[in-house]
């Protein structure tokens, strides 16, 4: 239905399917942001995993984006 990345810098991004979405509130599936690290870029993870501001900014992106969408 849904997923998201995020860079080294703790920039969120990602794509979200209405449709499945409506889908799975209709037939109350609950829903999670599914936060990946697509083709697994070691020095990317690397640095965001050794950067607090990266990481924190991540998180508040991250709540607001569960917020606004309202997933579990």
């Amino acid at each position: 239905t849904q997923a998201y990345q995020i860079d080294a810098t703790g920039k969120v991004s990602g794509y979200y399917n209405d449709e499945m979405m409506k889908l799975a509130k209709e037939n109350k599936i609950k829903i999670y942001a599914l936060v990946t690290n697509t083709s697994f870029d070691k020095e990317t993870a690397h640095k965001f995993l050794h950067d607090a501001t990266a990481q924190a900014k991540a998180m508040t992106d991250l709540i607001k984006l569960c917020e606004d969408n309202q997933f579990d």
